[in-house]
């Protein structure tokens, strides 16, 4: 096949010299002969460099598809996640607004409980503080009457001490004896 071309190349070469070596024919010849070479030229190269050109053509054209075909998927893709965010910015004002009124709502609840539990614990103190006093004033009380008490048993021994002689003390002896023997001791 190169054969053929550097032949036929070769003979359009020499048929241009051939005719600019001539004589002063007429130009219109001139230009038929050059359109002539000009197309056989290009018929040559043609047929030279069709398989090539359509075979890189043909790649072209399908990398230019597989661009179009991976450009529309991203398209698509893109479409998809943008009415995703669209639908999730859209119902972020009304998520953020519920999600203020659920944390206002929330520390109230939280507040009111604080305030009930210390309620409960004033209360409980309270009690508990009554409940000492009380406890403390029974003790007190006690001691004080276990002192008065005493201090009564004192006053009499020391009194019957002082008041009672001697004969006074065998009189009460004999009286007493005398009642346990009559049985009425008792009384």
């Amino acid at each position: 096949m190169r054969m053929r071309f550097l032949i036929l190349l070769g003979f359009i070469l020499s048929s241009s010299s051939a005719l600019a070596a001539g004589d002063a024919g007429s130009d219109t010849r001139d230009v038929l002969w050059t359109f002539f070479n000009l197309f056989i030229l290009l018929g040559v190269l043609l047929l030279l460099s069709r398989k090539p050109v359509i075979s890189f053509l043909a790649a072209r054209r399908e990398k230019v598809v597989r661009n179009l075909e991976s450009s529309e998927e991203l398209l698509q893709e893109s479409q998809v996640r943008l009415s995703e965010l669209e639908k999730k910015t859209s119902n972020l004002e009304e998520e953020l607004e519920a999600i203020r009124y659920e944390a206002r709502d929330r520390a109230e609840r939280e507040a009111q409980a604080i305030v009930e539990e210390a309620h409960e614990v004033a209360e409980r103190i309270a009690k508990d503080a009554g409940a000492a006093v009380d406890r403390e004033s029974l003790r007190a009380q006690q001691a004080l009457r276990n002192e008065a008490a005493e201090l009564a048993i004192a006053l009499a021994e020391e009194r019957i001490k002082n008041e009672i002689s001697e004969e006074d003390q065998t009189r009460l002896i004999n009286e007493f004896v005398h009642r346990v023997r009559n049985g009425t001791a008792t009384e």
